[in-house]
């Protein structure tokens, strides 16, 4: 106990923490991945339509109060996605990126490196990282998913002016 202030500090530690239920459940993620798991597989290959991931709850009975302070997304930007336009529309959008990155990845490590393209790559595969806990990454009006595409499109620039370049060297020959 404080004698100066005549506070009780045992009593107030022991006392539960509301938080600590959402530090467990990454804020009702875990919850909101499961549901999007059985919504993924009630429509696997068409899903429920772009733009409905904020609707899906209430679509399927669940109480807006259970998430008012967590939001009605999924949080997880590749099932979300594949709730929204089933496997192959998911798989449309991620391929390409993966290929993308994977090759970035594959010339950071081989080749001589490029400071810029370099940051660009750690920034995109930075968001792919965090886009398995929200599902910001297919919002295009969201300001965190603003840095992650301009980083794609410079990536690809680099690959097409890479790729211009080989074929003059080669075109010389």
């Amino acid at each position: 106990k404080d004698l100066e202030n005549d506070i009780d500090i045992e009593g107030l530690q022991r006392q539960e923490n509301p938080r600590a239920e959402h530090v467990a459940s990454l804020s009702s993620r875990i919850e909101k991945w499961r549901m999007g798991l059985e919504y993924f597989l009630e429509r696997p290959l068409q899903g429920f339509g772009f733009g409905t991931e904020e609707q899906l709850f209430a679509y399927h009975g669940i109480d807006e109060n259970s998430y008012v302070r967590t939001g009605t997304y999924i949080h997880n930007s590749y099932l979300g996605l594949a709730v929204q336009v089933g496997v192959v529309g998911a798989l449309m959008l991620y391929v390409p990126l993966g290929i993308l990155l994977f090759r970035e990845i594959r010339i950071s490590t081989i080749h001589q490196h490029n400071a810029l393209r370099t940051s660009l790559l750690a920034v995109a595969l930075t968001c792919m990282v965090a886009a398995i806990t929200s599902s910001d990454l297919y919002s295009m009006g969201n300001a965190k998913a603003f840095p992650f595409w301009i980083c794609i499109m410079l990536l690809v620039r680099y690959r097409y002016d890479s790729s211009i370049g080989k074929k003059d060297v080669f075109s010389e020959r």
